[in-house]
């Protein structure tokens, strides 16, 4: 059996928790430089299921299956409890429920909503692309025709969102921009990742000096131009160049240490497995810690604030995760129902 790769489970969680220590409201210069948490999660993704499926065959429709369920039922699973909760506190306050419909309806489509949910949007996304991906990895030639299929597929793009934004009125391309430019970068990002871990590191350090290279031009264009630091959130809707070259310098330097990794304490070993495999979970309960600590937030200043913000974001995640794995093991002990049909969505699970 083909054993765990510690160092993606590494890279998965880290992008995971670097989204939410932006939902903890950082300062500005610290927003700044962890901002890309949502790339890092794509190269992430690449690498396991370019590690999983190097000399394995993927079944796509299988692979639809089992990988579509496990992003959109634990979701929705979360999503309405959240709303029952509140439904149920607005009743016994006898105060409005505090969502409306539309909000309702477009978390459970995974697009703005009551926010933080578009994750999973980015996750089916790449489990659609993933058997492709997969085939296309495997038979390529060389890295050389791959990565300059990207480069023109993306230039092409970069085209594209100008026009797009001269032409279209604000509500059609943002509508766009969460559908169809989300789905080419981070697409083409997640092809090109499947061949980053057969990259040396002379190769891994040069692209990441070239990132840096493009993000420092851009960056010194748009100080002259605005008389001031542009942070990249502002290329971030639809993802282009500015964002991007910043993401894929974090991430190749990032790759670049984390690959020599060697963790043999089985302890560590077994508490990183955990957390990426209840990552999702913990995200989920991460949303409730949110929404909960603004009825309280203490006034503190902001780095105070911020420090107990995110120590309570990830303190809840991962108390409830605990919690309801254990709710769930001892309800499957008592139901084969719930052990078959339910578990498999709530408790501990590979993700």
């Amino acid at each position: 059996m083909q054993s765990r790769n510690l160092n993606y489970d590494i890279l998965r969680l880290m992008g995971l928790m670097i989204i939410m220590v932006a939902h903890a409201s950082p300062p500005g210069w610290l927003f700044q430089l962890r901002n890309f948490g949502t790339p890092l999660l794509v190269v992430g993704s690449a690498l396991t299921y370019a590690y999983i499926y190097k000399h394995r065959a993927i079944e796509p429709l299988q692979f639809y299956k089992k990988r579509l369920k496990a992003l959109i039922i634990p979701p929705w699973i979360f999503l309405s409890l959240f709303f029952a909760l509140y439904l149920i506190i607005a009743q016994f306050e006898n105060i409005d429920f505090p969502f409306q419909g539309r909000q309702i309806l477009e978390s459970y489509l995974f697009l703005e909503g009551i926010g933080f949910v578009w994750i999973f949007k980015i996750y089916i996304i790449l489990a659609l692309l993933t058997p492709i991906t997969v085939w296309i990895n495997n038979r390529k030639s060389n890295h050389i025709q791959l990565i300059l299929t990207i480069i023109i597929f993306y230039i092409s793009y970069e085209i594209l969102v100008a026009y797009l934004k001269l032409t279209l009125n604000t509500d059609t391309f943002k509508l766009i921009s969460t559908t169809l430019l989300v789905l080419i970068p981070y697409g083409l990002l997640y092809a090109y990742a499947f061949t980053i871990r057969e990259l040396n590191s002379k190769k891994l350090a040069t692209i990441a000096s070239a990132f840096l290279m493009i993000f420092l031009a851009l960056a010194a264009y748009k100080f002259d131009k605005e008389n001031g630091f542009v942070q990249t959130q502002s290329a971030k809707y639809p993802p282009t160049i500015y964002y991007l070259s910043y993401a894929l310098f974090a991430i190749h330097t990032i790759y670049l240490i984390i690959r020599n990794i060697k963790i043999s304490q089985a302890q560590i070993r077994s508490s990183i497995i955990w957390l990426s495999s209840n990552s999702l979970w913990i995200y989920l309960w991460h949303i409730m810690a949110f929404y909960t600590w603004q009825s309280f937030e203490p006034p503190f200043n902001s780095y105070v604030n911020f420090l107990m913000k995110v120590i309570y974001l990830f303190g809840f995640g991962i108390t409830m995760t605990l919690v309801q794995n254990k709710i769930s093991h001892k309800i499957s002990n008592r139901s084969i129902i719930f052990k078959n049909m339910i578990a498999p969505y709530v408790s501990s699970a590979k993700k």
